[in-house]
C-alpha cells in the first residue's frame, strides 16, 4: 500500500519521513501514517526531493547515479503524533 506523501514540518498528520544523502545532496521524501493498523508502506526514493535548507530546485530528483552512492539515511516522526506506538523498520 501506498501511503500519500508528506514533507517534513509540512503536515499536520502523523508522518514518517526519510532522509538520505546521495551525492552530497540531502533529499527527503515521506509519507503520511493514517490509522492505528498494521500495514506496510512503501518510501520511493526517486521521488525524493532536496531538503529545502538546501535552496536545489523542488523539482530535481536523484539520480540513478547519486542513488547508487547513498552515504547516509535518517529516519524522522513528525505531525501530529499520538500518545504511544510502534513503528517497525523493516526491508530497508
Amino acid at each position: 500500500m501506498t501511503a500519500p506523501r508528506c514533507r517534513a514540518g509540512r503536515t499536520p498528520l502523523p508522518c514518517l519521513t526519510v532522509q538520505l544523502n546521495a551525492g552530497g545532496v540531502v533529499y527527503e521524501a515521506g509519507v503520511t501514517l493514517e490509522g492505528t493498523g498494521a500495514r506496510t508502506v512503501e518510501v520511493l526514493f526517486a521521488d525524493a526531493a532536496p531538503a529545502a535548507y538546501q535552496g536545489l530546485p523542488t523539482d530535481r530528483r536523484p539520480s540513478p547515479t547519486e542513488l547508487a552512492s547513498v552515504s547516509e539515511v535518517a529516519f524522522f516522526l513528525g505531525g501530529a503524533l499520538g500518545t504511544s506506538g510502534t513503528v517497525v523498520l523493516d526491508d530497508v
